[in-house]
């Protein structure tokens, strides 16, 4: 028996994975974590202990790596003994290492600096403490379980419900959303498999779904995944050109220059990641995979 120490159990992707694992617990024992939901076990990203009741110990996080990482560092900087009995770390961060690397707004260019300073004290711990240690960096994560739900495309759905209209450029570039149980089922390979192999000690996965398509594409594909009366099938998409597209949204950059770079990233490819079923060694799932929250 496993014991299984989820923190961020009430982010979308924890709560699929808290379906998947105790689907599963004749080889798994599952502790939830949870800041604000008390159905799960408090947690304080300032302690300084965690409570392990047996020798084999993974931990996964699906909350803010930077809050994750102090814990961890709390940990070893206080109760050493702890890491004897942790077999493996998993870690969600984040694309955003990559995709906004070069960012030239002020918000998305220190979340980059704590993001790579997060992930790499987080292995310098590992790495001193002998505990493996799996990075997960996925991109535009969507879906919805309960009452928990994404903020991409379930933002892109309620717009288009409300909207009669929206423009988009002409040229866009390639998008690989990744739904939250798809990511979910990800984290379970790496802790039933993938964390049982010796040679894998440290290690980090930029990860996708497994379709690269554009911005077009994604929102025809979403319209053919509702009923035809749903109010987004309703919503006409116009494509104009960039150039056009650019003048339109300049003035945002007045007052908001990290959504106005997020419009501009709209023609930047944001691909090539891993697909999830390459990893987990199953068919592709094509987008979009439902639930996606009305």
């Amino acid at each position: 028996m496993t014991d299984i120490h989820l923190f961020g159990v009430t982010t979308t992707t924890g709560k699929y994975l808290e379906k998947i694992f105790k689907g599963k617990s004749n080889k798994f024992r599952l502790y939830g974590y949870s800041r604000k939901d008390e159905e799960y076990n408090s947690i304080n990203f300032k302690e300084k202990d965690l409570l392990l009741h047996a020798n084999q110990n993974i931990l996964i996080s699906c909350a803010p790596i930077w809050k994750f990482k102090e814990y961890i560092q709390n940990i070893d900087k206080h109760n050493k003994e702890v890491f004897k009995k942790i077999n493996t770390i998993i870690v969600c961060s984040s694309s955003s290492v990559v995709t906004k690397k070069f960012a030239f707004n002020k918000f998305d260019k220190e979340l980059v600096k704590k993001l790579i300073s997060s992930e790499d004290q987080l292995i310098d711990i590992c790495k001193k403490q002998k505990v493996k240690c799996f990075i997960l960096r996925p991109t535009m994560i969507y879906g919805c379980i309960d009452n928990y739900k994404d903020r991409n495309i379930s933002l892109i759905v309620r717009i288009m419900r409300k909207m009669p209209f929206i423009f988009i450029p002409n040229k866009t570039g390639l998008r690989q959303p990744i739904h939250a149980n798809q990511l979910a089922k990800a984290i379970f390979f790496l802790t039933s498999i993938y964390s049982l192999n010796e040679n894998n000690n440290i290690k980090i996965f930029n990860i996708g779904g497994d379709e690269e398509i554009t911005y077009k594409q994604m929102i025809i594909k979403l319209k053919e995944a509702f009923p035809k009366k749903d109010p987004i099938n309703s919503c006409f998409v116009f494509e104009i050109p960039n150039i056009i597209f650019i003048f339109l949204i300049f003035p945002i950059r007045f007052f908001s220059p990290k959504k106005f770079e997020k419009f501009i990233r709209m023609s930047s490819n944001l691909s090539g990641f891993l697909k999830t079923s390459i990893l987990i060694n199953q068919n592709p799932e094509k987008f979009p995979i439902m639930p996606i929250c009305k």
